[in-house]
């Protein structure tokens, strides 16, 4: 398909390879190419034979980077790779190209590279401990013949380490390592030869440390022929010996494994249980032999190829045509396999029953196996309880992803709620399999999700309760952050018209006017202030959950005492102008002010000042653009600017107040010294680190006045000192207008939408926090189309995180990929409905848990924490698919309700989406 689309044709790649100066744009004309797969093997070999030390590093390291990583079936073209590699393997190449090249040649595996390899040992050997690079090269060369595990490449790697004393730095290689028979022959010749010397001059004539080294490279006892030499040694010296005490840890290793008579990648991905990655390899590289495999379940199968085609496939237990008994195999979880075997020896021979082509059945199996990441990405919940809605199993008329089998089976357990171990163990199917069947059950109304029974009216208080005493804590942390004080008011607003008991009424109206006053007149809440509703939120919480009068009596004492029946009802601002934000401001604040519950996630929220500083730390430094693939070619200012757009909204805030105070006339609160001191100091000390004179400049005079002004003592900021940090600001502004500007144009605007959806769509991954969130971003991938068209392995390496996350990130992506670049496409629609329902649904099971919690009272912290976590990435996934249609009013709205309201909220958005209600019988009240 990609040469339908000329910008994707192999040549048109390679060439914005060579040209391209923008890092990501060359990630992607990377990975296209590496798409191609074999078919491109010969035009890599070719172009690196006409590339030179003149050619661009990056065209250089991505050709290189392209023969390690896919694969040929043709001889002579490895034979070409490995001579090409030899000519770019120098002592005047990058070190890092060097390492590249080596891994290559590692993976190639041939005759031609040993001898590549041998011959570079022997041209970098004598700068060997007196050059790094050369030192370096030579490691890894010894590595990666040891890796080979021919006898020529084992040889080589011997000798160069007896001739450098690296047998005892080396142990853990030959440990591992099953030595050909010949080099551990002509070892244990020498060991014999000095054990003799050693013996007959009682220890005085012979080397006794070179002898341990070399018995101990010998790697176990286990191997009969080092048994044998044990036992000579043995016989020779006592225990106390260190040739005796050599032998006792050979006796004490196990053997190592058996040199392999297939490719060590392919060993290597079936080693990490990665099927799909290890069929791809086999295919490509035309491997013959019988991949079998076996489950935590017990269920066995197994796979023949026969040259890289797929030739039969059977789960025996489980299905008996060939196409499915693939997919199955293809769509386990790495933790559902128990063991592996490939033997190379029992290719197919006999006739073919798999007619579909390899290539489409790889295609096909990928597309289920996303399928399936999808529900394992917490669709559906491990501890959910499900039951079937209808008594019989709708046949032909199911929509599936597969065939049938599995669905009936599943079916046949729902008859009465059961969870997902009750299932496994009835029908035999991995867990992938159930989570596949029971996500489509529920996407077509056909499955209910037990949640339990609980007292609607106290459990709606209780988190309503929850919700106020969040935003009372945000208020504490960030006084001067007036929308919380706002949702805070409205908290009040819902308890006093929800609550059928008087005093809560009356304690909520008061709450509600206190607070709401608060907002109107710009009044910054003192600690005292803080202190008093922290007190009257607690008191509530407890008679919630007590009824007690004794309870009730001391709430409105309490209230009674710090809040007088002739100090409850101000007249509320009469000149207040109405509160408008702008879009980007708007934008701010769902990110990280409004919602209360991310506090309880763990994740969200104005980054802390070590994440902060991590952040600076990695752009300034340019930690995150050091790997070949992935350099980072951005100029010091634009990595001040985009680090700096993490931690700046609240300087922001502080000038949009003055310029607000001063379009009413009113004086700002001087509370907001505090809350601005540090993030001007943080961009004070990254300005004058990334050689911003200029700006540094600007920070310093800001915290010079900042310090003036709090010498005054005065509650309220100058005239004259507003005036100064408004002309300060617009400098900055005018040099980093993407940090600072509070009037940026559409495509900044734009910009900062797509980073929400980002956030919102990674922070739905249970191990992505703050850091990881910042790093993603400050490497270049602020939209969804940046981390769909880079492979995990550079998402990686470019982000600083793992490639296990990278995979869960990329695969969390994935899920949002049609509905963001073909947005108007029927399939889209559909798909974004059912999203918005499971996603809806998974909200109502875990909101239902929460309540059910919340009457017991008898809960640990963890699990309730566990809970709001994810309940709270469930909904991150809904604000993703808002924020795709551009719904920044209805999140807001939702960020400040209490979560019975915003369920109420979501399913009337969902009605009036769909024209149909929403479905309620998955949710068992």
């Amino acid at each position: 398909m990609l040469p339908m689309f000329p910008q994707w044709r192999a040549e048109a790649l390679l060439d914005r390879l060579m040209h391209e100066t923008d890092r990501h744009e060359r990630e992607i004309a990377l990975t296209v190419f590496a798409a191609y797969g074999k078919d491109v093997y010969s035009l890599v070999v070719e172009s690196l034979e006409r590339a030179d030390a003149s050619s661009p590093w990056a065209y250089r390291s991505g050709l290189v980077w392209m023969l390690g990583h896919i694969a040929t079936d043709a001889t002579p073209m490895k034979v070409r790779a490995a001579r090409v590699l030899a000519q770019h393997l120098r002592r005047d190449s990058p070190q890092q190209l060097n390492a590249e090249i080596v891994a290559a040649l590692a993976k190639l595996r041939s005759d031609e590279a040993v001898s590549v390899l041998t011959s570079k040992l022997g041209q970098f050997e004598p700068e060997f401990g007196k050059a790094p690079d050369a030192t370096d090269a030579c490691n890894r060369i010894v590595n990666a013949l040891l890796e080979i595990q021919t006898e020529a490449s084992a040889r080589a790697a011997v000798d160069f380490c007896f001739a450098h004393n690296l047998l005892d730095a080396y142990r853990e290689s030959f440990t591992r390592t099953m030595l050909p028979e010949g080099v551990r022959t002509a070892i244990e010749g020498d060991v014999r030869k000095e054990m003799k010397k050693l013996k007959m001059s009682f220890s005085l004539l012979g080397n006794t440390q070179a002898t341990r080294s070399k018995l101990l490279a010998l790697g176990s006892a286990a191997i009969p022929d080092v048994g044998a030499l044990c036992d000579e040694v043995a016989a020779a010296f006592p225990p106390t010996h260190d040739l005796g005490m050599a032998i006792a840890r050979l006796r004490e290793a196990p053997a190592p494994p058996p040199a392999l008579s297939y490719d060590r990648a392919l060993h290597a991905l079936l080693e990490d249980r990665n099927l799909p990655e290890a069929l791809s390899l086999a295919f490509e590289a035309g491997t013959s032999g019988r991949l079998e495999i076996s489950t935590r379940a017990g269920i066995a199968g197994e796979v023949n190829l026969r040259k890289g085609e797929v030739w039969h496939a059977s789960v025996p237990t489980l299905f008996s045509k060939d196409g499915d008994a693939f997919f199955w195999i293809f769509a386990l979880e790495r933790s559902s396999i128990s063991m592996w075997s490939f033997d190379p020896a029992r290719a197919a021979t006999d006739a073919r029953t798999l007619d579909q082509p390899t290539p489409d059945l790889i295609r096909e199996g990928l597309f289920r196996a996303k399928h399936v990441q999808q529900i394992i990405g917490g669709i559906l919940s491990p501890e959910s309880r499900f039951r079937r809605s209808q008594a019989e199993f709708p046949g032909d008329g199911i929509q599936t992803t597969g065939q049938l089998g599995p669905y009936r089976a599943v079916w046949v357990c729902l008859t009465h709620f059961v969870d997902l171990k009750t299932i496994a163990g009835a029908t035999g199917l991995s867990d992938h399999e159930i989570y596949r069947v029971l996500f489509d059950l529920l996407r077509q109304n056909l499955l209910i999700v037990e949640t339990g029974t609980v007292d609607p009216q106290l459990a709606t208080l209780d988190d309503a309760v929850t919700a106020l005493e969040l935003f009372v804590r945000r208020i504490q942390q960030h006084p001067t952050y007036f929308q919380s004080y706002q949702s805070a008011a409205e908290i009040c607003a819902y308890l006093s018209s929800e609550a059928k008991d008087d005093s809560i009424r009356t304690s909520t109206l008061a709450l509600h006017t206190f607070i709401l006053n608060g907002f109107n007149l710009r009044r910054v809440f003192t600690d005292q202030n803080v202190e008093f509703l922290t007190r009257v939120v607690a008191l509530m919480a407890a008679y919630l959950r007590s009824g007690a009068d004794i309870d009730r009596q001391e709430l409105l004492d309490y209230l009674d005492i710090y809040l007088p029946e002739e100090d409850r009802w101000p007249q509320p601002a009469q000149d207040e102008d109405r509160f408008i934000q702008s879009i980007l401001e708007q934008i701010e604040n769902i990110d990280g002010l409004i919602d209360p519950y991310d506090v309880m996630s763990g994740v969200g929220g104005v980054p802390s000042a070590d994440v902060v500083t991590e952040t600076l730390e990695d752009a300034l430094e340019g930690q995150l653009g050091g790997d070949l693939a992935s350099i980072d070619i951005r100029l010091p200012r634009e990595l001040l600017s985009d680090s700096a757009g993490e931690f700046v909204k609240p300087i922001k805030d502080f000038v949009r107040e003055i310029e607000r105070n001063n379009a009413t006339d009113r004086e700002t609160s001087s509370a907001w010294l505090k809350v601005v001191a540090t993030p001007v100091a943080l961009f004070r000390e990254a300005s004058a680190r990334s050689g911003e004179a200029e700006l540094a400049g600007i920070a310093s005079r800001l915290e010079q006045a900042f310090a003036r002004q709090q010498q005054t003592g005065s509650d309220v900021l100058t005239p004259a000192f507003c005036g100064f940090v408004l002309g300060e600001y617009a400098k900055l502004a005018a040099e980093l207008p993407a940090a600072f500007s509070l009037e940026p144009d559409a495509d900044h605007v734009a910009a900062k939408r797509e980073a929400l959806i980002v956030k919102f769509v990674l922070r739905q991954v249970p191990e992505v926090d703050d850091r990881v969130v910042n790093k993603v971003l400050l490497a270049g991938f602020a939209t969804i189309g940046d981390i769909a068209e880079t492979a995990p392995d550079d998402l990686a390496r470019s982000s600083s995180i793992s490639r296990t996350l990278a995979d869960k990130i990329f695969m969390k992506v994935f899920q949002y990929e049609e509905m963001y670049f073909r947005p108007k496409e029927p399939s889209a629609e559909a798909k974004f409905r059912a999203y918005f329902a499971i996603c809806l649904n998974v909200v109502k099971e875990i909101q239902g848990e929460v309540q059910r919690l919340a009457v017991e009272g008898n809960v640990t912290k963890e699990r309730k924490e566990k809970l709001y976590a994810d309940r709270q990435r469930a909904l991150w996934g809904l604000f993703a698919l808002l924020c795709l249609r551009g719904q920044l009013d209805e999140i807001e709205r939702l960020q400040r309700a209490v979560f019975e309201q915003r369920i109420v909220m979501l399913e009337e958005y969902y009605t009036n989406l769909t024209a149909e209600p929403f479905p309620t019988g998955r949710r068992r009240a």
